[in-house]
């Protein structure tokens, strides 16, 4: 990667919320890019899960509750299709990235992580001493995530929002995305790749996790505190008794978060807080509504609202902001298989980190999702190369390059079995 694709990377990345349509958006042409590379090295095992995948993804339209077909739901499953195609192409993939391509990578996970922290804690100190909401995002730059016009930025938005249905709405960071949750959703997946990136550097690394922590503080998502929280864990688990700064750093992560947040937790242990539920008390409530009904291929999320109204379901009006459950709410018993498929030859750590994904605004297989879910599989998989030399790219596989070439001239290549010389063995 030159410096022109590295810096489109870092601005995609920091506007990925920002367009005109769902579709002619940043995530938009982002996606279409990640589609094509997808293309490019997909295998023949990747092609058949992937269509074995999109297949049980359209069976909720093929057994749709409703006779009365929707385009819209057509149009929907086939998105969700293509999303979980381009994460199956590319999931397993490991690029072979040369030395000078590694330091670009690691410079522009500093760019985006330190510039998330400073617009992040910019916003933070206005909404506690300023109130004026003039340094979060303008809220034409976004395809209408709430429903009010004339507004100026989302922080606006979202308090005009409250007043018009008279609710309290906490205004929070969320750098230069809609909401704080989105927020916590791409630091989890800097966090993830930054593991494999920096893991020959354990203070580059040490740091950026350091930052990431402070962002979700400051944006309070408890989402992205729990999330975040639980893969450092995982990824570490390990060194624990080995790294005494990781596990102080922790404690006191865990009392300041409590400290922070303790309004929130009590809520979310007494069944009161409305986010809370919608995560995780209604999703479960409607999986057994479904299933009870006998949709056993799930119902596509256009007409969850009118299935659950029929059965006269409280507190439920559409499917979730939980990803995990709604495989269950939307697929039925193809969920399970959908999930196995995108789980399939993944260790420990990408599993746990897919799931945690799952926690963020309910669905995964969505332009900007993808997108971000797939850079941070093939970073976290990749084989940073030493210049000129002849490393396991993984294991079991060799690489050989004619004499004198620079890794960084060949990006991108799949590590593949090398193939003996002749009159050799």
């Amino acid at each position: 990667m030159n410096y022109l694709q590295i810096v489109a990377l870092i601005v995609c990345v920091f506007l990925l919320q920002v367009g005109y349509t769902f579709h002619l958006s940043v995530a938009g042409a982002f996606f279409l890019v990640v589609m094509i590379c997808g293309i490019r090295r997909l295998t023949v095992p990747a092609l058949v899960f992937g269509l074995i995948g999109t297949v049980l993804i359209f069976l909720p339209i093929i057994f749709s509750p409703v006779n009365d077909f929707s385009d819209d739901a057509l149009y929907r499953s086939l998105r969700e299709g293509l999303g979980f195609f381009v994460i199956i192409s590319l999931k397993n993939v490991r690029l072979v990235i040369g030395n000078r391509t590694h330091l670009r990578i690691k410079l522009a996970i500093w760019i985006i992580t330190v510039g998330l922290l400073l617009i992040t804690a910019l916003q933070a100190i206005d909404i506690f001493a300023l109130h004026s909401g003039k340094f979060f995002m303008p809220y034409s730059l976004f395809p209408g995530p709430i429903d009010l016009e004339h507004c100026w930025t989302l922080a606006s938005c979202w308090s005009e929002f409250g007043q018009s249905r008279g609710t309290s709405v906490v205004i929070r960071p969320a750098a230069t995305y809609a909401e704080p949750s989105y927020l916590g959703f791409v630091v989890l997946c800097l966090a993830f790749a930054n593991q494999k990136v920096n893991s020959g550097n354990k203070i580059a690394r040490n740091c950026i996790t350091f930052i990431a922590l402070i962002i979700v503080l400051l944006a309070q998502t408890v989402s992205g505190i729990v999330s975040l929280a639980i893969f450092l864990f995982v990824a570490n688990w390990k060194y624990l008794s080995k790294n005494i700064g990781f596990l102080i750093f922790g404690a006191v992560f865990i009392i300041v978060s409590v400290l922070l947040l303790s309004g929130r937790f009590e809520a979310l242990m007494g069944g009161s807080d409305e986010s809370g539920l919608i995560r995780l008390v209604y999703p479960l409530q409607t999986v057994g509504e479904v299933f009870l009904q006998g949709y056993i291929f799930g119902i596509p999320m256009d007409y969850v609202p009118l299935v659950l109204k029929g059965a006269g379901a409280q507190g439920l009006h559409t499917a979730s902001d939980n990803a995990f459950i709604n495989m269950f709410i939307l697929y039925g018993v193809s969920g399970l298989a959908v999930l196995a498929i995108l789980f399939l030859n993944m260790g420990f750590a990408e599993i746990v980190f897919l799931l945690l994904c799952m926690q963020f605004n309910g669905v995964i297989f969505v332009y900007d999702k993808v997108v971000m879910i797939s850079f941070a599989l093939l970073l976290y998989h990749a084989h940073f190369q030493i210049r000129g030399a002849s490393e396991p790219a993984a294991v079991g596989s060799t690489l050989h390059y004619p004499a004198g070439t620079l890794v960084d001239e060949i990006p991108g290549k799949i590590a593949r079995p090398a193939v003996p010389a002749p009159g050799t063995t």
